[in-house]
């Protein structure tokens, strides 16, 4: 899908694959193994049909363990709890269940308890899936304990979590499962001081009525939350919750995300952290910085380095990626202090949720991006279709957000950026929607905007790009066309850019800039703070430009001049009336970027045909051409008329060689060729002038002296036959047969 990834995989999979790497090296050997040491020492306890489970083992004193396989027993079947497997003081309890009859647990409460703490190991192997009434595993980790657990599928039956999972003092936990289908949390992970959490599921995920997927909540420096769980998510509320705050870090990898509750997201990330982070710094401060490059190769960019800064360091962090997303109000990403990033695949809002300022934020926004205290969020979303707005940052106190998507199809703002001193870059491949297709509000000279599009911004029922900028700097980039097709009589007129404020604003459109008005430019507002360059401005049924100061600001447009060269015969050129290069934006001195021209400009066409050819006719238009009338000066030029769409093309033919006369023919058989210098070619009705010569084959004919026209400087002779063959007045050849030459002028 994507022209440009924004997404770095130092945020998402980088991070999550390292964390469970990390896992893996952090934990102690004995941890990980499928075998592990059994209970040792003489106050090791192994007890059946305890008052609390029906199977319980636990190494709690005694001597070291012995390096022997794990307890192995039969299929365990409760009416309350199932089993316990508890170890302490550096001792490992280890027990593994068979699979008799499609099962190896079933309980009517908690299905399996597994806990360490105080350096112990807990290891918990089931060699079938697990059925429970409450809770299916219950596990938890303290002080340096470690705790394995490999199961097959869980299932609970009455309101109990899938996995309830707790890791505290540096404690460490490692799951496996298979499916999972739960009353209650499908995965549930709270992990603080340090420790480590690896979930993986091996199969879907599927939560109860009002109950979250997969919950994670990570605090602290040094604490990590690895969740994989590669295929769908479907829950009652938030698909996926994940919050992380004070260094800890939470994320993984997620299959699609399917949510039916009303008002949930399909998934909802946060960051909380005091210490904060500079990744806003990444995102230039100028606009003038931004180098824009129309032919350029796909590279490096602003995101990149945005995505590094707000990585480093000890903040909280979020990363989470997914495939695709399903639900009343989409995703939800945010950051206050610290980095939240997700990338998914198409995300869907089925309705969403209504904007209006008495609701708070984080209930407000459909596909929200929230970054406030120096906080930053990340997304990268193949495409979305909103029953809502498509994308909504808000931004606060130095937060910043990248957010690079697919085609938008939205029944609200395509792309909404609310940004109060913080700073954002966007970039979207096409928009289509019912109100703005790209709605901005800046605050404060420290507030900083981009959006690049690079397709075409399409709105039905408002502006196409709509701008309230007050003291801000933002710049708006559109390679294709930017168009309102907003028709209710009831609306006033839309407009393809409306503008109002007094902040730094440039807008860019390679193509088509259109609607009821094709420019707005609203009362009070300052409109020598508005660059437009285009190539095009249509007004549909009102003006091209309109509003205060129109006049006065149509003299600023820049106007994009295209030229598309020949096939063959020659270049095309077009400078200003004086024979100097056009000016040039969003490039340097050289080849990038895009020339440029104003209303009442004359740009001079400057054609040079190679050797052999002519100029028959210039025009300009893209679909519909117009023949542009030659001057008397010979050269051809056009004036810039108010809305641009400056198309240059050429039509260039080769010069025609004449054919020998009658005469000429006759003498040929008696071995003597026609030789025809060409002085002027036909032209607007005009016969060529022509001069003849008969010279015997294999005689010498010598070029005669330079010929003169009025206007012209003669340069040379040239061979028609053979373009980069010229000769000079009195160089002579040896005539083989028939030869045409013509003559090579220089307008003076």
């Amino acid at each position: 899908m994507k022209k440009k990834t924004i997404w770095n995989r130092s945020v998402s999979l980088f991070l999550s694959f390292c964390m469970v790497f990390g896992l893996a090296v952090m934990m102690p050997a004995a941890a990980l193994a499928d075998d592990g040491a059994d209970a040792g020492g003489e106050e090791t306890a192994k007890t059946r049909n305890s008052a609390e489970y029906d199977y319980m083992i636990r190494a709690i004193d005694g001597d070291e363990p012995a390096n022997n396989p794990p307890t192995v027993i039969t299929p365990v079947s409760a009416s309350e709890n199932g089993v316990l497997v508890e170890a302490y003081s550096a001792y490992t309890a280890a027990l593994r269940i068979t699979e008799e009859g499609g099962i190896s647990v079933s309980a009517g409460e908690i299905g399996a308890t597994v806990k360490a703490t105080d350096g112990g190991t807990a290891k918990l192997t089931l060699d079938g899936p697990l059925v429970s009434g409450d809770v299916a595993l219950d596990v938890s980790a303290s002080a340096n304990g470690n705790v394995v657990l490999k199961t097959g599928a869980l299932t609970t039956n009455s309101g109990g979590d899938g996995i309830r999972a707790e890791a505290t003092g540096e404690g460490t936990v490692d799951i496996r499962t298979g499916s999972i289908t739960a009353q209650g949390t499908g995965i549930s992970v709270t992990a603080d001081d340090g420790s480590k959490v690896n979930v993986q599921a091996g199969g879907p995920v599927n939560a109860g009525t009002d109950k979250d997927g997969v919950f994670i909540l990570s605090e602290g420096k040094g604490t990590e939350v690895t969740v994989y769980a590669t295929q769908e998510v479907k829950a009652g509320h938030e698909g996926v919750e994940i919050k992380a705050s004070e260094g800890g870090y939470a994320g993984g990898m997620i299959g699609s995300v399917k949510s039916s509750g009303e008002n949930a997201f399909g998934v909802w990330i946060k960051t909380d952290d005091s210490v904060g982070n500079t990744a806003a710094a990444a995102i230039p401060d100028k606009l003038s910085s931004i180098f824009i490059d129309p032919d350029a190769e796909e590279g490096s960019s602003w995101h990149s380095e945005l995505i590094k800064a707000g990585s480093a360091g000890s903040a909280a962090q979020v990363a989470l990626d997914t495939g695709d997303v399903k639900a009343y109000a989409g995703i939800h990403v945010e950051a206050n202090g610290g980095v939240a990033g997700i990338e998914t695949g198409k995300v869907t809002v089925t309705k969403g949720n209504v904007r209006d300022d008495e609701i708070p934020v984080e209930d407000r926004f459909a596909n929200g991006f929230i970054a406030t205290d120096g906080g930053m969020v990340v997304g990268d979303l193949d495409s979305v279709q909103s029953a809502a707005c498509g994308v909504d940052l808000y931004i606060r106190s130095s937060g910043a957000a990248t957010v690079n998507t697919g085609k938008i199809e939205a029944d609200q703002i395509g792309v909404h950026i609310d940004n109060e001193s913080g700073k954002t870059w966007t970039d979207v491949e096409t928009v289509t929607s019912k109100m703005e297709a790209i709605g901005i509000t800046l605050v404060g000279d420290d507030s900083v905007s981009f959006v690049f599009a690079d397709g075409n911004l399409t709105s039905t029922g408002g502006d196409a790009i709509h701008i309230d900028n007050y003291g801000g700097h933002t710049l708006v980039a559109v390679a294709g066309d930017a168009a309102s097709t907003a028709a209710d009589p009831n609306y006033e007129k839309r407009a393809g850019l409306d503008f109002n404020g007094s902040g730094e604003t440039q807008v860019l459109v390679v193509g088509t800039l259109s609607g009821a008005n094709g420019v707005k430019i609203e009362e009070g507002s300052k409109s020598e703070d508005l660059d437009l360059t285009v190539w095009t401005i249509k007004a549909n049924n009102g003006d091209i430009i309109a509003g205060d100061d129109a006049e006065s600001f149509a003299k600023s447009v820049s106007y994009i001049v295209m030229t598309e060269q020949p096939v063959a015969g020659g270049t095309l050129t077009a400078l200003k009336k004086n024979g100097n290069k056009l000016d040039r934006k969003y490039g340097d001195s050289g080849e990038t970027g895009f020339e440029v021209a104003h209303e009442d400009d004359l740009v001079l066409l400057k054609v040079k045909p190679d050797k052999g050819y002519k100029v028959v006719a210039a025009y300009n238009g893209m679909e519909d051409r117009v023949k542009i009338e030659r001057a008397e000066d010979g050269n051809y030029y056009l004036r810039v008329d108010r809305g641009g769409g400056i198309y240059l093309t050429v039509e260039l033919k080769l010069i025609p060689v004449p054919a020998p006369s009658p005469s000429a023919k006759t003498k040929k058989t008696s071995s003597r060729a026609l030789i025809q210098l060409v002085i002027e070619e036909a032209e607007d009705g005009k016969e060529a002038v022509v001069e003849e010569y008969r010279v015997a084959v294999g005689e010498i004919f010598t070029f005669p002296e330079a010929p003169e026209r009025e206007g012209y400087r003669f340069l040379c002779w040239q061979d028609l036959n053979d373009p980069d063959v010229r000769y000079n007045p009195g160089d002579g050849i040896v005539i083989t047969g028939n030869e045409v030459f013509a003559a090579v002028w220089e307008k003076i």
